[in-house]
């Protein structure tokens, strides 16, 4: 007796080891991401900034009408069968169902998909619900309504939900084998030879489509690679890097995109990378004469070239005697000696 209960009070002890240990290792890497955070940027307000009095401030600037339409886009987008995260999970759904149907009808084989089919969707449920509130407490209005890195987020817990069904999958597959013992199953551990057939052929099919998507997923990397330095983050970041102070200065982008200009994209990345509120883009100048192409910059701080806009270069050579190419470039250094054409005359 004595013997049995030291064994039990020392595993008790371990267990309650174990239990301050989890703990401890889940919450190291937030207490070392709020260090990094302090002394990184110490007490100015940081985009990165994980505490309740940001989360605070930021849903404090949400009205009841701005809550409103960020789920209503939420909503929107979830159902929506064109996003991708959506279809990912709507597959995860059909290849459960498949599996089940195969399984328990077909080979009538008792299995736990039909379980593991519940507690996907529940994880998946909550995780949306989680991305949500996130949203609402952790993101700036036109950012949160933008629904900003939602696919970016959602597409995680599609790769989990992948997990899970193959987890549930590989499961119900090897129960459903013929012979059960493992150390008895070979060439001959098949039921029938029609059986061993299809197994064969399968495993071959299976193997030959795995080839397939690893070598298309990463063409599809290498080309997304190539391309990435035609998009606008890169030109962005290439130039003004990746500020952590936040400011209120007064930037205009001028690029050569028309279409990532005016669905707001190029603004949207000016200031995420320039962290300011008041970033505009332009495309469009051609029609300005000298007094408008002046007072433009006037109302900036600086202006950002991400790339070759003909009509910026030609205006500035001809206006500010300037050979302005990609950069950067204060309002100040740019309108140095000009003289506007109200002062001139």
């Amino acid at each position: 007796m004595v013997i049995k209960n030291q064994s039990s009070h020392l595993s008790a002890v371990k267990k309650s080891l174990f239990v301050i240990g989890t703990i401890v290792l889940t919450m190291t890497p937030y207490i070392l991401w709020l260090w990094h955070i302090k002394s990184t940027f110490g007490q100015q307000l940081s985009k990165h900034e994980v505490s309740v009095t940001a989360y605070q401030n930021i849903y404090e600037a949400k009205t009841p009408e701005v809550i409103n339409r960020i789920i209503q886009a939420f909503v929107s987008h979830v159902l929506s069968p064109i996003t991708v995260p959506t279809q990912g999970i709507v597959m995860i759904n059909i290849m459960f169902i498949i599996t089940i149907i195969m399984i328990n009808v077909i080979l009538h084989q008792k299995n736990r998909l039909i379980s593991g089919l519940i507690i996907t969707n529940v994880i998946i449920i909550g995780y949306y619900v989680g991305i949500l509130m996130m949203f609402l407490y952790s993101m700036p209005n036109e950012e949160a309504l933008a629904l900003a890195g939602f696919d970016r987020y959602a597409g995680s817990i599609v790769i989990l939900g992948l997990g899970f069904y193959g987890f549930f999958a590989v499961n119900a597959i090897d129960r459903a084998f013929y012979e059960q013992k493992f150390n008895l199953r070979d060439y001959r551990s098949f039921k029938s030879i029609r059986t061993k057939y299809i197994y064969q052929y399968a495993s071959i099919a299976m193997m030959f489509v795995s080839t397939l998507l690893v070598l298309s997923e990463n063409n599809g990397m290498q080309y997304n690679l190539r391309q990435y330095q035609n998009s606008v983050p890169y030109k962005v970041e290439h130039i003004v890097g990746n500020q952590m102070t936040l400011n209120h200065r007064n930037y205009l982008i001028i690029s050569a995109d028309k279409t990532q200009v005016d669905n707001y994209f190029t603004q949207y990345v000016g200031k995420y990378y320039l962290y300011s509120d008041h970033v505009d883009a332009r495309e469009d100048i051609s029609q300005l004469s000298r007094a408008q192409f002046i007072d433009l910059i006037e109302k900036y701080d600086a202006v950002v070239v991400i790339d070759k806009h003909y009509t910026f270069r030609v205006m500035g050579r001809q206006y500010l005697n300037r050979n302005l190419k990609q950069g950067i470039y204060s309002s100040k250094y740019l309108l140095k000696d000009i003289v506007p054409d109200h002062e001139a005359k």
